[in-house]
């Protein structure tokens, strides 16, 4: 009976990876069609998407929970990072080494998806073995410039309509809004907004999540690797930053945010419900030695109001772009902690590399220690390292993320949270709207609210990017 439903469900996915390659087949004509660009010459490429090249990945993603910076938008269609604001442009040239696309586009529709076929291998210490899934993620966008800064609001849903996790219907919903722009020459400000909202199960047969950690999109450890407990949840983060220049080279910035974080009960696995409000704020200062180096002094301080936490910090940092190729961003400093937000840590710190290869490929490690009360409430301080890759090779592109992630325990009958992911993936380019791409997923994890065990999955998608829509 086993082998039959194991071959069952083989056959599932092989007709599930046939029908993306049929759409496949059949997508690019209609691509090609709806490409207006291609046909009409008074369209100039300015007035295509407001793209960026990709500092560091470029796969499907889903949203980061905590804002690092108002003045970009992580696209949720594939994790590249959006600058808003001149200021922000200025920084991605330091990054990139070439200007920022977009600066001249208009307000544009921006739209597409992805359909995939997903293969769950294993998943231990559960039941569930050689399950298979559907799953579709719709992506829809808008993107609108200022005269000071621009603004984006972005969609994205995941739906399994057959989840390999609990063989019923799942849906996971995330929502972001990023602006930037200036009162005056020398005030600027940056709003950030991202709520999301549904199926753990949804979630987790979805695409990656991707986070801006400084100026480079990097794969989130905990949101891409830390199943949740059977149970709906809802994320929501704001932030409002206000900055002032005093010189060409100089400026300070104050940041105020709040993370909400909510764990619903399911009686049948005998969990309870969890809420979390947490509020923030950060002063920063920053010395442009030169075009290639900044050097900036920073302190913060975050309240939990549930537990009554308090922690606040501060330190220094560097960013240099060394070469045309390795940018280096590092800080650290000194850090409080109360009694009632679990272990006690003395230090804060960040640190990113960033290293530009031949053509668009790129290579990123970066490891940090975060106060985030999101995703799971078990814990507070958490340590991540972020690993990636992107290398093309003609119409192929090569890509593989890794992350490990650890916390503190908060009470002292809770396992720490800890645990790890590799998600290597090959994508094949059909046009240049249109891809396919195959990879697999290794998941582990203990502690915290987490689901414990191991997970090994396969999926197979198109990967729909239309040109974009000219609204004005």
């Amino acid at each position: 009976m086993k082998g039959e439903t194991m071959r069952s469900n083989l056959e599932q996915f092989i007709v599930g990876g046939a029908l993306t390659l049929l759409l496949a087949a059949l997508v690019p004509g209609v691509a090609y069609s709806q490409d207006s660009t291609q046909n009409d010459p008074n369209k100039s490429q300015s007035s295509t998407q407001p793209k960026t090249p990709a500092p560091a990945v470029n796969q499907s993603s889903a949203t980061s929970v905590n804002p690092s910076d108002a003045s970009y938008s992580v696209s949720l269609a594939d994790g590249q990072a959006i600058p808003l604001g001149a200021d922000a442009q200025a920084a991605q040239v330091g990054v990139q080494g070439q200007a920022p696309a977009g600066q001249a586009a208009r307000t544009q529709l921006l739209y597409g998806g992805d359909v995939s076929a997903v293969y769950i291998e294993n998943y231990t210490p559960s039941s569930i073995a050689n399950a298979t899934t559907g799953v579709i993620s719709p992506y829809v966008g808008l993107y609108v410039p200022t005269r000071t800064g621009g603004m984006t609001l972005q969609y994205r849903g995941t739906f399994a309509p057959d989840s390999a996790f609990t063989g019923d219907f799942e849906a996971y919903h995330a929502l972001t809004f990023n602006a930037a722009g200036a009162f005056t020459h020398r005030l600027y400000w940056g709003l950030a907004s991202q709520a999301e909202y549904g199926s753990q199960a949804a979630r987790f047969e979805g695409p990656l999540t991707y986070l801006l950690v400084g100026l480079t999109p990097v794969v989130n450890p905990v949101a891409s690797g830390a199943l949740l407990q059977g149970r709906n949840t809802a994320f929501a983060s704001n932030l409002a930053k206000l900055g002032w220049r005093m010189t060409a080279k100089d400026r300070f910035e104050l940041t105020g945010y709040h993370t909400f974080t909510d764990l619903s009960s399911n009686p049948t696995l005998g969990l309870a419900g969890d809420r979390s409000n947490a509020v923030g704020s950060k002063l920063d200062y920053a010395h442009d030695v030169s075009a290639r180096l900044r050097f900036h002094l920073y302190g913060d301080a975050e309240h939990v109001l549930e537990s009554n936490c308090n922690t606040y910090g501060g330190g220094a940092g560097v960013t240099a772009r060394l070469s045309y190729s390795w940018y280096l961003d590092v800080s650290g400093g000194p850090q409080w902690t109360s009694a009632n937000c679990g272990s006690q840590q003395r230090a804060n710190f960040y640190g990113a590399l960033v290293k530009t290869l031949r053509g668009q490929a790129k290579f990123y490690v970066v490891g940090w220690r975060t106060f985030n009360t999101a995703f799971q409430t078990a814990s507070t301080w958490q340590d991540s390292v972020a690993v990636g890759i992107l290398y093309p090779i003609r119409r192929f592109t090569l890509q593989g993320d890794a992350g490990y992630f650890k916390g503190d325990s908060l009470f002292v009958n809770t396992q720490p949270i800890q645990g790890y992911f590799v998600a290597p993936l090959v994508r094949y380019s059909l046009t240049e709207h249109t891809a396919i791409s195959g990879g697999y997923r290794i998941f582990h994890a203990t502690g915290g609210n987490t689901v414990p065990g191991n997970l090994q999955y396969a999926v197979v998608s198109l990967e729909w990017r239309p040109a974009p829509v000219r609204v004005r």
